[in-house]
């Protein structure tokens, strides 16, 4: 029995030592949730240079990017001026996921209209509450980095 459990214990490791190598270098959740156009470009540019760096570095990353409240605004702009539009489709393209709370991505629409192809832009994804899925990243081990309302 000793040696089963030995046996079974030596199988167990190299799978875990595999989970481990394929887990990013760099886990960052980015939670923009200001309408302010000028905030959410500094957080693009900010996205944009930390992803540069990462590459130059040869660093693995997972890069979450958590949309609501006025941030979802982003998303509305992306539909009128399309310097924003190509600058998330680029984000998107590089390996950049967009989480978007759809309670914030529903009001907007109210007001705007059209959110499912807001959402198809960047190929992102509905979360029912951006908070628990910021607390979920952060169980996962990714830093918050937050754009608040000011």
């Amino acid at each position: 029995m000793r040696l089963l459990l030995f046996l079974l214990a030596l199988l167990a490791s190299p799978l875990e030592w595999a989970d481990a190598r394929e887990q990013p270098d760099v886990l960052v959740a980015y939670h923009l949730s200001t309408a302010d156009e000028h905030r959410q470009q500094i957080a693009l540019l900010n996205i944009k240079n930390h992803l540069e760096d990462l590459y130059e570095q040869g660093r693995s990353f997972s890069i979450k990017v958590v949309l609501d409240g006025g941030g979802v605004a982003l998303l509305v702009r992306a539909q009128q001026q399309l310097r924003i539009q190509q600058q998330l489709k680029r984000l998107r393209s590089q390996g950049i996921d967009f989480l978007v709370e759809r309670q914030s991505l529903q009001e907007a629409d109210a007001d705007w209209g059209g959110w499912e192809e807001a959402l198809r832009l960047v190929e992102g994804e509905l979360v029912e509450s951006s908070i628990l899925a910021l607390v979920a990243l952060q169980q996962q081990g990714y830093s918050y980095i937050p754009y608040p309302v000011k």
